[in-house]
């Protein structure tokens, strides 16, 4: 029984010790695609690893879908929505 209430505390203790969003990953190099910065299909942005998207998100100011442009496909040089 002991150890029961020993293992509950444990586990209870680094629960309150650790994120609950592991898979949030940070990064400090806004806009690199891939490795170092975030696993491979992911940028940094907003300092936080994002997984790259279909199509960019306009007027953000991000390479949302990773191909070395920012707000590609963008009208008005990235206002409005995708095109």
């Amino acid at each position: 029984m002991r150890s029961l209430v020993v293992l509950l505390a444990v586990a209870v203790g680094c629960t309150l010790l650790v994120d609950e969003n592991i898979d949030d990953v940070r990064c400090a190099t806004e806009g690199t695609i891939g490795p170092p910065a975030c696993e491979v299909g992911q940028i940094c942005a907003q300092g936080r690893c994002h997984a790259c998207l279909a199509t960019d998100v306009c007027g953000d100011s991000v390479d949302n879908d990773c191909t070395g442009e920012v707000d590609q496909g963008c009208a008005d040089g990235g206002a409005g929505g995708a095109g």
